[in-house]
């Protein structure tokens, strides 16, 4: 399906540039600028894996997993790497899981937003997971070039001297 197709390629790019930031940067939010009040990057990634998590229950038929004053954060305890990434990968599976359930029969379905608590169809919330996840994978790589990381996705590729393409295996269309 195309929309799980996109998301795997969303995952391919963020989890390695997360698992690269190394644990003592994560705390780490531009000083300069107009940064002020701006997550972490550690924050940047729960907020991420928090939004998948509960958009997913959604879709899902569940409960989202935190109370309303946790969705748009995340858990505070969650604070070391190895936390933060655990999280990130679980909210990756849920995910997974969650779009494929989003059909041509039911896509029009209207849910409830569990960030906003506006309506939305099953399509929206499976695509809000994706550019709601690159928009803050855009200011990840920002986060990660002013620590002096080259993204994983946009090293160059070893065979071609090019950066790297991710490339995702076409299973035919639902």
């Amino acid at each position: 399906m195309l929309l799980d197709a996109q998301f795997s390629g969303l995952e391919a790019a963020l989890l390695p540039l997360a698992e690269e930031m190394p644990a003592e940067r994560y705390d780490f939010r531009p000083a300069q600028g107009e940064f002020k009040d701006m997550r972490t990057f550690g924050e940047q990634l729960r907020h991420v894996a928090s939004l998948n998590l509960c958009v997913a229950a959604v879709l899902l038929g569940q409960a989202p997993p935190y109370p309303q004053s946790q969705r748009l954060s995340g858990p505070p305890e969650v604070k070391s790497k190895a936390d933060v990434l655990a999280l990130l990968r679980r909210s990756f599976e849920r995910a997974h899981q969650a779009i494929r359930t989003v059909n041509e029969r039911n896509m029009r379905e209207v849910i409830k937003n569990p960030m906003s608590g506006e309506e939305m169809t099953r399509l929206g919330a499976a695509s809000l997971m994706t550019w709601h996840s690159y928009d803050h994978y855009g200011q990840l790589v920002v986060y990660s070039r002013m620590n002096g990381i080259v993204p994983p996705a946009s090293r160059p590729h070893p065979a071609r001297g090019t950066a790297r393409i991710l490339v995702i295996e076409k299973k035919g269309v639902e």
